[in-house]
């Protein structure tokens, strides 16, 4: 079934527990989760996390995920993109975790890169964003001189 905004959603628990796992949350840390979709990483985050924020564009997802973790008074949730987020002040430290949509994952970093209240970002992205991001300037971009 094709996905309204192209997501891939993760399904492999083995690599959920993986991605949470490398974030080494401890107590008192904030984490906001960029696209959660069904939730597998959520629900993981949850048990370590003092705070978790679930940043879900998909307002069908985002409804359902938040009366899935409406029980954990720890998680909110907020039903806009990531790109018009705004992040909370006051809230330190914080760390994001998010396996990262392919079309969305440049501006995406480029938005909280910048963004002086954050510790760590545990991102996945498809191969072709990681080789781009790991590139060095100039890299993969063919040379011409017009004839």
């Amino acid at each position: 079934m094709r996905q309204p905004f192209g997501q891939n959603f993760l399904t492999d628990e083995s690599i959920a527990c993986k991605i949470v796992d490398s974030a080494d949350i401890c107590p008192g840390e904030t984490v906001i989760e960029i696209g959660p979709g069904k939730g597998i990483l959520t629900s993981l985050i949850a048990q370590k996390a003092d705070k978790v924020i679930a940043v879900e564009l998909d307002r069908n997802l985002a409804s359902t995920l938040a009366g899935r973790m409406s029980s954990a008074k720890k998680c909110g949730s907020s039903k806009q993109g990531f790109l018009q987020y705004e992040f909370p002040t006051g809230r330190a430290p914080v760390k994001f975790i998010s396996n990262l949509p392919y079309a969305a994952a440049t501006p995406i970093i480029e938005k909280f890169l910048p963004w002086p209240d954050w510790i760590e970002a545990i991102v996945m992205v498809q191969k072709e964003v990681g080789e781009r991001i790991a590139a060095q300037p100039g890299e993969g971009i063919t040379a011409f001189s017009p004839s």
